[in-house]
């Protein structure tokens, strides 16, 4: 773009300068014109001659003078006709090079310091007229070069603008805006480019959801036929029990029953942990019918904990409950820090040890509000290998309320600590 418009610029200023020439021409050929400024230059002359008190010999000064006056020639017919060039060269004597040039129209009387002498005066005043038309010319072109490479310029400014624009409602999320595409550039491709690759994420995105759809299908389907065999057999071998009541503690029919009772139960709990994690995670965001609300913060920590810590005491549990009474407002969805309860607790009965104290604590400083729960693992965990999908479960709906969650394991205690922002 720029070396075609430079070469336009080029072209147009040679084109011009034919015209401009032409123009020079017509006024320097005009004989008054010529005439006024020979009887000007011829009275500057004088000027200069009586100012600095000059003699007809005094080549050196005269030299100087046409020197600054570089359109004009001259000679002074003295005792020595001498010619001096428009560069202030002199040339002496009367050889037939200056006789040919003394015009008597061009004959000017100038008084020196030695007497009153001719001088013959020839000036190219137009010279500098097409010096000056030149450097018109470019500067009328260097104008109209950056005027039109600053409308090229900001043409495409704009247009980054707003490739630019369409890269932050992309980015918002919003993939059904289209860049606009224009010209034939580098710009242009990268505009296709962007479309392109927002159709393809767009596609991307639905395929996803779409596969979503179907997995949640698919496991509500799963978990429905796998619950309702599982209930009734779990309901058939409760009967089972009752009628092996009379039989003795060794017998291996009570064993086995029991054994089938044991897995079943744990079956159907697996089956109730993969659903519920389906669940959390499913989705990308909370769920519609939930608020993210601000609570005071001891009251509700006091409340939900406390009832989810009740059906661990009436299984014989020992709880150590030291909740941070100082005032302040929490955060959260209501609806999620229960389940993240019912997992703790789900987990607590599946393998913490009966026979040490379960601890409880909810501290606080300047920032957070910190749940701890701390419990004894239990040495036999032979039938109870967790799938760590509770932990998953609870890690995914912390961080949705802006928390943090940490699970520790270290010298037989398991600890987790779930960190929500308090406000004032």
């Amino acid at each position: 773009m720029i070396l075609i418009v430079g070469a336009l610029c080029v072209a147009l200023f040679f084109g011009l300068r034919g015209a401009a020439w032409s123009m020079v021409d017509v006024r320097i050929n005009d004989t008054r014109y010529i005439r006024h400024k020979t009887d000007k230059t011829a009275s500057e002359f004088q000027t200069y001659v009586s100012d600095q008190n000059l003699s007809s010999s005094d080549a050196e000064n005269i030299s100087k003078w046409i020197r600054k006056h570089w359109d004009v020639t001259c000679v002074v017919d003295a005792e020595e006709t001498v010619y001096y060039d428009m560069y202030g060269s002199v040339l002496r004597d009367s050889s037939s090079e200056i006789s040919e040039i003394m015009d008597e129209t061009n004959a000017y009387p100038i008084t020196f310091a030695d007497g009153s002498y001719r001088i013959y005066l020839y000036g190219f005043f137009g010279m500098s007229y097409y010096l000056y038309a030149e450097y018109a010319l470019a500067v009328v072109c260097m104008v109209i070069f950056f005027l039109i490479i600053g409308g090229c310029v900001s043409h495409k400014i704009k247009y980054i603008k707003a490739i630019n624009y369409g890269i932050g409602i992309m980015e918002g999320g919003a993939l059904d805006y289209t860049v606009p595409v224009r010209g034939h550039d580098e710009l242009t491709e990268v505009a296709i480019s962007l479309n392109s690759m927002r159709r393809t994420l767009k596609e991307q995105i639905q395929a996803e959801e779409e596969a979503r759809q179907a997995n949640h299908k698919l496991i509500t389907a799963v978990s429905h036929d796998l619950r309702t065999p599982l209930t009734a057999q779990i309901g058939y071998l409760e009967i089972l029990k009752k009628c092996a009541e009379d039989l003795q503690p060794g017998d291996p029919i009570k064993r086995y029953l029991e054994k089938c009772m044991a897995s079943s139960i744990r079956l159907k709990e697996m089956t109730d942990d993969m659903f519920e994690y389906f669940l959390v995670s499913a989705s990308d965001s909370p769920d519609q019918s939930t608020e993210l609300t601000e609570y005071d913060a001891p009251d509700i920590f006091a409340q939900s904990i406390g009832e989810g810590m009740a059906f661990l005491e009436e299984k014989g549990y020992h709880l150590q409950m030291d909740i941070c009474e100082e005032s302040g407002t929490v955060r959260l969805y209501i609806n999620y820090l229960i389940r993240i309860l019912d997992n703790i607790v789900s987990n607590l009965l599946k393998y913490a040890d009966p026979q040490k104290p379960i601890q409880v604590r909810v501290d606080c400083d300047a920032g957070f509000y910190r749940i701890a729960v701390t419990n004894a693992v239990k040495r036999d965990r032979s039938m109870e290998e967790s799938t760590g999908i509770g932990t998953k479960s609870i890690e995914i709906l912390v961080k949705r309320m802006d928390g943090t969650v940490v699970f520790e394991e270290a010298d037989g205690q398991y600890t987790v600590q779930i960190s929500l922002a308090r406000h004032a």
